[in-house]
């Protein structure tokens, strides 16, 4: 939602004004990327958040709600190089 957005861009930037480190106004900088981007229409009208209902897979003719947004235990683990053994995972 574009509230929670424009308060986490808040806090990171508040972050990297304590701590200097560039990795929090990374962060914000692609928060607000993402708002004008995804939030703001062609017309300039801005949103205040986005519909869940989206498509499974892709060119599928049916919507489900919050399709878009599930994600496989690899996807989340394998890019963070998060250990699975320390959870009991044993498989993906």
């Amino acid at each position: 939602m574009l509230y929670d957005q424009g308060q986490l861009a808040n806090v990171y930037l508040d972050a990297f004004s304590i701590t200097k480190d560039t990795f929090y106004s990374y962060i914000s900088r692609d928060i607000l990327d993402y708002l004008k981007r995804d939030m703001i229409g062609p017309e300039g009208e801005i949103f205040s958040a986005e519909d869940a209902d989206s498509a499974e897979t892709e060119g599928a003719a049916r919507k489900k709600e919050g399709a878009f947004y599930i994600w496989e235990s690899k996807e989340v683990f394998h890019p963070l190089d998060f250990p699975f053994i320390s959870l009991g995972i044993t498989t993906l």
